[in-house]
């Protein structure tokens, strides 16, 4: 995520999953712990508009390092 814009279509694609944000930024998102286990629907959705869930923490290191 780069922009406002970025931050704002993953909060929704979240939102619209089932998924409670507390926060988001650059390359983060927390949400509210819950029930729902709609990961699978959730990467979908953000793989649609061009995004994806880092799960390795090298992968992540290296991200955050761009």
């Amino acid at each position: 995520m780069v922009c406002n814009r970025c931050k704002t279509v993953v909060q929704q694609l979240f939102n619209n999953v089932g998924f409670q944000v507390l926060s988001i930024e650059l390359g983060k998102v927390v949400i509210k712990e819950n029930d729902n286990n709609n990961f699978e629907k959730l990467e979908k959705a953000l793989k649609k508009e061009g995004f994806e869930i880092i799960k390795e923490t090298s992968k992540a290191l290296i991200e955050k390092l761009k």
